[in-house]
């Protein structure tokens, strides 16, 4: 993964922040859960669940984030990322 520890940090906090308005994700591995049940409720591919969750952070928050990281990584870099957080295989 070529993504800084620190921004994936922030992606992870970030995303925990969206799954925490459900009431039961606190950790990385209930987001491999929470991946797993958008792409259930919403019959979506693992890889468009995981861009919608993303996309469900406010604007504000992630906005900048998507700057910093643009500067050095590109849509499949950050994917990369979110595969690892949602526990899929390269691939889904």
């Amino acid at each position: 993964m070529k993504m800084k520890q620190e921004h994936f940090d922030q992606l992870e906090q970030m995303l925990l922040g969206v799954a925490g308005d459900y009431g039961w994700i606190k950790t990385r591995e209930g987001l491999r859960g929470f991946g797993f049940a958008v792409e259930d409720y919403y019959r979506l591919p693992p890889k468009s669940a995981r861009w919608h969750i993303l996309f469900a952070v406010p604007a504000e928050e992630r906005g900048p984030w998507v700057e910093q990281v643009s500067e050095y990584l590109n849509d499949d870099n950050l994917d990369a990322a979110l595969r690892e957080l949602f526990g899929h295989k390269k691939g889904e």
